[in-house]
């Protein structure tokens, strides 16, 4: 429905293709279809159950609108208890007309040396299918924004059960639905196609580490001269002592 309103990048929220090992083939093909006859980049959002096994696959696929398979990513960040095979966080982008896009899912953004990756790679958008709990949401929410505006991309970040949330490389809110309180469980927005270079997708917080060594050595710096000044004094009176002592 949504392709056929226009929009050219689709994509699920967390979790939303629960399917069995046997069963992903067929689903991917499916998917494979869609993204061809609507014409658009389609991003699924897998949680793949192989029989007997304890961890699951936490992925994503993206595929074009020529129905290639063009990304897939694991998850890196499992959540406490969540049972899902491990990704090694090296992001799986792709170049499209609407600038460089990368599929990250949900937890990852809290880890800033994987997201650090966007911003040195050029990626404009930032596609984050997430799943939260009421309680969370708005941190999540706003640590996704953060991460935009370090790395210079646009974030979409859409989820089940929170706020879903589209903002640009400046940390402004171009658009957003809570999932408690809307209708529908849908979010459509017109997104900026082009980020920016950002210093800090290279440093990270190496300025806000020199800023604190400056602070302390600034409070410490004059404390050691003093007590310096007063160990030179004591010597130095301690000598004049002597030197009476003998005359």
């Amino acid at each position: 429905m949504e392709a056929q309103a226009g929009a050219k990048i689709v994509f699920l929220s967390e979790l939303n293709g629960a399917v069995f090992k046997q069963d992903e083939g067929m689903l991917l093909q499916r998917a494979s279809d869609i993204a061809k006859q609507e014409e658009i980049y389609f991003i699924v959002s897998l949680l793949v159950k192989t029989p007997y096994e304890d961890l699951k696959e936490n992925k994503t696929v993206a595929f074009n609108p020529q129905g290639e398979l063009i990304s897939e990513y694991f998850k890196h960040g499992r959540s406490i208890g969540e049972l899902c095979q491990k990704g090694d966080g090296i992001i799986k982008s792709f170049d499209t007309e609407y600038g460089g896009i990368v599929p990250f899912i949900c937890s990852d953004m809290a880890f800033l040396s994987k997201i650090q990756q966007a911003g040195r790679n050029n990626v404009d958008i930032l596609i984050v299918p997430a799943s939260d709990w009421k309680e969370m949401t708005l941190l999540a929410a706003k640590t996704a924004i953060v991460r935009g505006v370090e790395n210079g991309s646009n974030i979409i970040r859409h989820t089940n059960n929170g706020m879903s949330i589209v903002s640009d490389f400046r940390g402004s809110v171009l658009a957003q639905t809570d999932y408690f309180q809307s209708d529908t469980k849908t979010l459509s927005a017109q997104v900026i196609t082009k980020g920016r270079f950002t210093l800090y997708s290279y440093i990270g917080n190496l300025f806000v580490y020199l800023c604190n060594l400056y602070l302390l050595g600034s409070f410490m710096l004059p404390k050691i001269k003093f007590v310096k000044s007063q160990f030179i004094g004591s010597i130095s009176f301690h000598k004049v002592l002597r030197r009476t002592s003998t005359i």
